[in-house]
Parts: C-alpha cells; sequence; structure tokens
C-alpha cells in the first residue's frame, strides 16, 4: 500500500512531508553531462525525440540525452527513468560507443562506487557499438532487472534513436 501511495504522489507531483524525502524529484545522473552528445553521434534534440514516451508495462519519468567519458571515449546516453508494476524505480540508459568500442556486457552486477547500484547489460543483436543498461538500487535482483528490461523494445528503440 505504501508503494502505491508513493507511485501515486509521485506522479501526481505531490510535495507533502510524508512523500517529500522519499519520492525523487529528478533523476540522479552523477555520470552524464546532459544536454550534450558525442561527435558524429546524432544531435542532442533528435535523440530527445527518439526516446520513447511510454513502453508496455512501465511507467516512464525524465527521458534525457546526455555524453559520458571513460576508457572507452565519448559515449552518447539516451536515459529515462522507469518504474515497473511492482513500483521499482529503475534506470533505463541506451549507451552509444565508437565503431567497435563497446566493451562486452557484464551481465547483472552490483557496483559500489562512486553511486551503489546493481546493474544489468545487454547488447541488442547487430549492434556491437550499444550497449543497453537497466539499474536500480543495490538491493534490485537480477530478476527484477530482467523482467523489467524484457517489456523494453530495445531493437527498435535503438534503431530510432541511431537512425538506421
Amino acid at each position: 500500500m505504501r508503494r502505491l501511495l508513493l507511485l501515486l504522489a509521485l506522479l501526481a507531483g505531490c510535495s507533502s512531508p510524508a512523500t517529500t524525502a522519499q519520492a525523487p524529484s529528478g533523476p540522479d545522473d552523477f555520470d552524464l553531462e546532459t544536454g550534450r552528445t558525442c561527435s558524429g553521434h546524432g544531435k542532442h534534440d533528435e535523440l530527445r525525440d527518439a526516446v520513447p514516451g511510454w513502453i508496455k508495462e512501465l511507467v516512464i519519468l525524465w527521458p534525457r540525452v546526455g555524453r559520458r567519458t571513460d576508457e572507452h571515449g565519448c559515449q552518447t546516453v539516451v536515459r529515462l527513468t522507469t518504474i515497473n508494476h511492482q513500483g521499482v524505480l529503475m534506470t533505463l540508459s541506451f549507451v552509444r560507443y565508437d565503431e567497435d568500442s563497446a566493451p562486452s556486457p557484464r551481465d547483472y552486477r552490483v557496483i559500489e562506487e562512486p553511486k551503489p547500484r546493481a546493474v544489468l547489460e545487454m547488447q541488442p543483436t547487430e549492434r556491437p557499438w550499444l550497449l543497453v543498461e537497466m539499474t536500480g538500487a543495490p538491493s534490485t535482483s537480477r530478476d527484477t532487472l530482467e523482467q523489467t528490461l524484457e517489456f523494453v523494445p530495445t531493437e527498435t528503440i535503438a534503431e530510432a534513436l541511431v537512425g538506421d
């Protein structure tokens, strides 16, 4: 019941003292420079427009586009926050690398630094430069991430985001 009330308050924009401390008011993109993309990866506004407004069985919040850099170079990230039918808050990211520079998906793992989270990665077929990441709180189970990812039409979204 508490999850349902929290979800309803979040969706309605309620800011009562009971929900303010628990309900996020926006995304926490500690790893992302929003509003910018990597060279050759498409324009921010075009990618933002390609982000789906809805996905079956999921509530979609805060679609955004940005970039990040690491040892694999610059990656353009299309990200949205989702809530599944059980009220679990997760982040879905489509990470575009330069051609042939994407690392192999690392399956399910719990990361402690810089922000604790559970991560499940997959790679859409025929796209070695794209990774799909579903992340949640460190206590989010592999099954929850997998089951939620099953509702995401990754191939269709990947095509829309990269224009092929």
